[in-house]
């Protein structure tokens, strides 16, 4: 994996994490780079996060909890350890990521076509998504233009042109970090995602709730309904030219 590098996101209190996530890593002796996240109970850092009320306003139906805005900040901290590397390909995880083996070893398959792509998506959630157009990289690894964009950030490839795009995407936001990725049109976002999920999550608590509860904050129901709806629309205007796969067809590993 020479020019794939690997960097994990994780809190400095949350020593079990880190023991699980570094096993986890170890199994496929690979070299990675712990990012220390950032801590949401901490005022100082969502004070100078880049958090925007007005943005939150704009875009999204609750206001930001100190967990979500501190996910965004963790998220520029690996972009930049990225970006300071020498690496062309990056693999960013949260440490409740865990690999499906077989997949994982495919992965600098992908990494070779990273000049024709910002972000491939290695986790699919809940529901797998449907694909548009793809192209086999592999026997085993099939990636395409999601018809829509996976909620979460726990696991994706970023190209250095993505990680550039992602950091000033990142620079003033009012979205979480997964959501604000859903709308790839603004920031000119060219956004994959794989067949089948490379990544699922570990059964363990959200650190996200753990910092401050979700839950509690304020929901706006009709301006959610309203965000949808433009998201829908934008999405099907906006929608990627298959062309965007033309050259990982030719770079397609056989």
């Amino acid at each position: 994996m020479d020019n794939l590098g690997i960097f994990y996101i994780n809190l400095a209190r949350s020593q079990d994490r880190r023991r699980a996530m570094e096993a986890e890593l170890n199994k496929y002796h690979c070299t990675y780079t712990r990012v220390e996240a950032a801590d949401g109970k901490q005022p100082e850092m969502v004070k100078n996060s880049g958090y925007s009320a007005k943005l939150n306003k704009k875009y999204y139906h609750k206001s930001l909890s100190s967990g979500e805005i501190g996910c965004v900040e963790s998220h520029k901290r690996a972009l930049n350890a990225f970006l300071q590397s020498d690496f062309q390909c990056a693999l960013i995880l949260e440490d409740d990521a865990r690999a499906n083996y077989d997949l994982f070893q495919e992965l600098t398959s992908v990494a070779q076509t990273a000049n024709s792509w910002d972000i491939v998506k290695l986790y699919l959630g809940k529901k797998k998504k449907r694909l548009g157009t793809a192209a086999k990289i592999s026997e085993n690894l099939t990636i395409g233009i999601p018809q829509k964009i996976p909620n979460s950030t726990l696991a994706q490839l970023v190209s250095r042109e993505g990680a550039e795009k992602l950091m000033q995407a990142y620079a003033e936001f009012g979205e979480p970090s997964d959501v604000l990725l859903k709308s790839w049109w603004r920031y000119n976002l060219r956004i994959l995602a794989v067949e089948n999920a490379v990544f699922d999550t570990a059964d363990v608590a959200s650190e996200i709730d753990q910092q401050s509860h979700r839950k509690g904050t304020k929901k706006h129901r009709l301006k959610r309904l309203w965000q949808k709806l433009k998201y829908e629309v934008f999405n099907q205007i906006k929608k990627q030219s298959d062309t965007l796969l033309s050259s990982l067809v030719k770079m397609s590993v056989k």
